[in-house]
C-alpha cells in the first residue's frame, strides 16, 4: 500500500472513531487548552505564568479515559487483556517519542559542549525508558548536579509518570475484578472504592512531600496518582445523565473559572503541586463532567468553543506537539542566548509543523496499522526496536562527548571532585537542624561553621586547621539556604523552598542557641540579583544590599548577645560560565578565564555592605577575592590544579591553599 493510501486508511479509521458513540469532540478540545497552556509557559508569553498546569489535566484526561475503556472491557468481559492493553499503549507513544528523542540527541551534539552531552545522552536513554521523572527528581534533590530546567528532555518526566500509572492501574484494577466477584455485586463499585484509597494516600503524599520541600512531590507517580484516580473517578460516577443542563452549564463555568485563575496567579514559585494542584484537577475533571453528552441542544459557549475546528486539529496533534516544542525551544535558546521571547515562540510554532508531519507520517501509521494491531508480539518487537534504537543512539552520543572532552581535563576533574563534598556524616539535631563535625573531634573548644552550601566546600580544609588547633569543627549548614535572615528567589522544582530554607535557618540558629559554641565563622554565597523583598518580589540592586546588610548585621549583633565570637569568609569569585562546559568547548583551560570585574561583579554590592557592618563591629574576615584573582582576571586552575566545581563553588583543591588564612582566621577567634 502506497503512502497516500495508509493515509486514506488512517483518516478514515479516524473519521469513524470520531463518529462512534464513545468520541467527546470536548476531550480533544481539552487536549488543545492543555497543550496551548504548557507550549505559551515554556515559551514565556505574558500573562501564562501558571500554564504548567496543563501537565495536570493531561493526567486527569488520562486517567478518566484509561479507567473508562478497562472497566468497560471488565464488565463485558469479566477480565483485562494485558497484552492488548499494553500493545495499544505502545502504537500509540512509543514511536513518535523515540524519533524525538533520537532527532533531539542528534542536533543537541551539533550544538551543546561535550561535557553537558554526557549528562544530556543519558537524560534522552532515561526518556526512551519512561523514567526520566525519576532521573530528573534525583538531580533537583542534588543542589549540585546540573540544572534541569536546561534539559531538552525535562518534559518527558510527565510521559514517565504517565507510562508508570499505565504500568500499576490495570493490575490493581484486575485484582478490582476479582474482588468484585466475591464481595461486591459491580466491578464499578470495586474500581471506585480502589480509586478513592488512591486518589485519598496519594493526596497525602502529594501535600506531605511538597511541604517538605521535595522534588519528588512533582516528578513522582505516587505523589501524582490522585490526579489519575480523580480522571478515573469521574468516569465511573459521571453518566450522561446525571447532571441537568442547569448544572453542567455551572459546573462548566467554574470550571472554567477554576482553570483561568490557576493559569493568572501561579508562577515558578507558587508551591506546587501540593494543595494547589487542585485547581488545575478540579477544573478538569469539572469539564469532564459537564460535557458527558454528544448532541448539540446543550452545548454551551464553552463547549462549542471546545469543539471548534481548530482546537480539534491542535487536539488531534497535542502528544505529538507535546514531544516537539520544548526540544525546540531549549536548543533554540542554547544556539541563539539572547534571543528572547520572540525566538520562544517563533520555535514553538516551528514545532507544530513538525508535529503535524510526524503525527500523520509516524505516528498514525503505526497507531492504525492492521498488521500491528492484529499481532501484540509484533507490535511488541517493534516497540522494543524503536527502544533499541533510542539507547543505542544515547550510547553513540555519550561515547562521542567522552572522547570530545579533553583528556587532561578529564583526568583534572576526577581528582578534583574526590573531596568536594563534607567528609564527615550528617547528623539531626532535635531542633530539625542538620549537622555534622570535623576537626579534633574529642575537643573541648568548638567552633562552628554556618552558612550555605559554601560552607560545605570550605569544611575539609578548615577541618583539617581544626585538627591542628585542637578544635572541634561543627559545620551547620544547607545548600541554598543563607544562614541571615534574608529570602531568595529559589528554582522551581529545587531542592528546597522558601519556606523551608526559613524553617531550617530557625531551626539551625535555635541549634546554636544550645550548643553555645566558642565561635562561629559565617560564609555563603553573596549573589545580588536573587534577593527578594517582603512582597515576593526582586527590587533594585541598592534595595537588595539594604536588605542584605539588615540581616547580615541582625545576625552578628544576635550572636553577639549570645556570648559568642563571629568570624567571615567572605564569599569567592563567580563565574560567568560552568567552567567543564567552557573548556570541553574551548578546548582550552586559559581561554576561559574572566576578568577580575566580571567575576566579583555578582558579589560586590553585599560585600560592601558587609564591610561597613564588619568594620563597624571590629569582625574578623578574610576575603578569597585576593587569593583566588590577579590583576588581569581569575584563573580556573592554579599549580596545575582546578578551583571551580561551577560557577560558584570552589574545590577542595582551592580551599586546601587558602589554610594559611584559616589558620589565621581561627586562632583570632580561638585564642590558644
Amino acid at each position: 500500500m502506497s503512502l497516500a493510501q495508509r493515509t486514506q486508511t488512517t483518516e478514515a479509521v479516524l473519521d469513524k472513531s470520531r463518529r462512534s458513540d464513545r468520541f467527546r469532540p470536548e476531550i480533544e478540545g481539552l487536549r488543545a487548552v492543555a497543550i496551548l497552556l504548557i507550549v505559551a509557559y515554556h515559551a514565556q508569553v505574558p500573562g501564562i505564568s501558571g500554564g504548567f498546569i496543563g501537565v495536570d489535566v493531561f493526567f486527569v484526561l488520562s486517567g478518566y479515559l484509561i479507567t473508562g475503556h478497562l472497566v468497560r472491557e471488565a464488565e463485558t468481559s469479566g477480565r483485562i487483556r494485558f497484552g492488548a492493553f499494553y500493545a495499544r499503549r505502545v502504537r500509540r507513544l512509543v514511536p513518535g517519542l523515540g524519533l524525538m528523542v533520537v532527532a533531539t540527541l542528534i542536533a543537541s551534539a551539533l550544538i551543546v559542549a561535550p561535557f553537558d552531552m554526557q549528562e544530556l545522552s543519558k537524560e534522552g536513554i532515561s526518556a526512551g525508558l519512561y523514567v526520566s521523572n525519576i532521573l530528573f527528581a534525583q538531580t533537583s534533590q542534588n543542589y549540585f548536579a546540573p540544572s534541569v530546567t536546561n534539559s531538552p528532555f525535562l518534559h518527558t518526566w510527565s510521559l514517565g509518570v504517565e507510562e508508570q500509572f499505565y504500568l500499576v492501574w490495570p493490575a490493581l484494577l484486575l485484582a478490582g475484578v476479582v474482588i468484585a466477584r466475591r464481595r461486591l455485586p459491580r466491578v464499578r463499585q470495586a474500581a471506585i472504592v480502589l480509586l478513592a484509597i488512591v486518589a485519598l494516600v496519594s493526596f497525602v503524599i502529594n501535600v506531605r512531600w511538597t511541604g517538605d520541600g521535595s522534588s519528588w512531590a512533582f516528578f513522582s507517580l505516587p505523589s501524582r496518582a490522585w490526579e489519575f484516580a480523580t480522571g478515573g473517578l469521574v468516569a465511573l460516577l459521571v453518566g450522561s445523565k446525571t447532571l441537568k443542563t442547569v448544572q453542567r452549564e455551572l459546573v462548566r463555568y467554574t470550571s472554567c473559572l477554576l482553570l483561568v485563575l490557576a493559569t493568572l496567579l501561579f508562577s515558578d514559585s507558587t508551591s506546587f503541586p501540593g494543595a494547589n494542584a487542585l485547581l488545575p484537577v478540579l477544573a478538569a475533571a469539572g469539564i469532564l463532567a459537564a460535557g458527558g453528552t454528544n448532541t448539540t441542544a446543550d452545548r454551551s459557549l464553552i463547549s462549542r468553543a471546545l469543539c471548534a475546528r481548530p482546537m480539534q486539529s491542535i487536539g488531534g496533534v497535542s502528544y505529538a506537539w507535546y514531544l516537539w516544542h520544548w526540544p525546540f525551544i531549549v536548543l533554540a535558546v542554547l544556539a541563539f542566548p539572547s534571543g528572547g521571547t520572540t525566538l520562544r515562540v517563533f520555535a514553538a510554532g516551528c514545532s507544530l509543523l513538525v508535529a503535524y508531519a510526524t503525527s500523520r507520517y509516524v505516528e498514525n501509521p503505526f497507531r492504525f496499522s492492521e498488521r500491528l494491531r492484529s499481532s501484540v508480539r509484533l507490535t511488541f518487537a517493534s516497540g522494543l526496536l524503536v527502544t533499541a534504537v533510542v539507547v543505542g543512539v544515547g550510547m553513540a552520543t555519550w561515547g562521542y562527548a567522552v572522547l570530545s572532552n579533553p583528556p587532561s581535563f578529564a583526568q583534572q576533574l576526577g581528582r578534583a571532585g574526590q573531596n568536594f563534598f563534607p567528609n564527615c556524616t550528617y547528623l539531626y539535631s532535635p531542633e530539625g537542624a542538620r549537622y555534622c563535625i570535623g576537626g579534633d573531634v574529642r575537643a573541648a573548644t568548638t567552633v562552628a561553621l554556618v552558612g550555605d552550601s559554601h560552607a560545605g566546600t570550605w569544611f575539609n580544609a578548615m577541618s583539617d586547621v581544626s585538627r591542628t588547633l585542637h578544635v572541634r569543627l561543627m559545620l551547620v549548614a544547607e545548600p541554598g539556604c543563607p544562614f541571615i535572615d534574608v529570602t531568595l528567589k529559589v528554582p522551581p522544582n529545587g531542592p528546597v523552598s522558601a519556606s523551608q530554607c526559613a524553617r531550617l535557618r530557625q531551626a539551625g540558629m535555635r541549634f546554636i542557641e544550645r550548643t553555645k559554641p566558642t565561635a562561629v565563622v559565617l560564609t555563603q554565597h553573596e549573589d545580588v540579583g536573587t534577593i527578594e523583598n517582603d512582597s515576593g518580589a526582586i527590587p533594585s540592586v541598592h534595595q537588595q544590599a539594604l536588605l542584605w546588610k539588615r540581616a547580615f548585621a541582625s545576625f552578628l549583633d544576635e550572636m553577639s548577645r549570645q556570648g559568642i565570637r563571629v568570624g567571615v569568609i567572605l564569599d569567592n569569585p563567580t563565574l560567568p560560565y560552568e567552567p567543564a562546559e567552557c573548556v570541553t568547548r574551548t578546548g582550552s583551560v586559559s581561554d576561559c578565564e574572566p576578568t577580575r570585574a566580571v567575576a566579583l561583579a555578582p558579589s560586590q554590592p553585599l560585600e560592601k555592605v558587609e564591610h561597613e557592618v564588619m568594620a563597624q563591629r571590629n569582625v574578623p574576615n578574610f576575603s578569597p577575592d585576593n587569593f583566588l584573582c590577579n590583576g588581569a582576571g581569575c584563573p580556573l586552575e592554579l599549580n596545575g590544579q582546578l578551583l571551580y566545581a561551577d560557577t560558584n563553588h570552589l574545590y577542595y583543591t582551592a580551599t586546601k591553599m587558602m589554610e594559611p588564612q584559616v589558620l589565621e582566621l581561627l586562632r583570632t577567634l580561638v585564642p590558644t
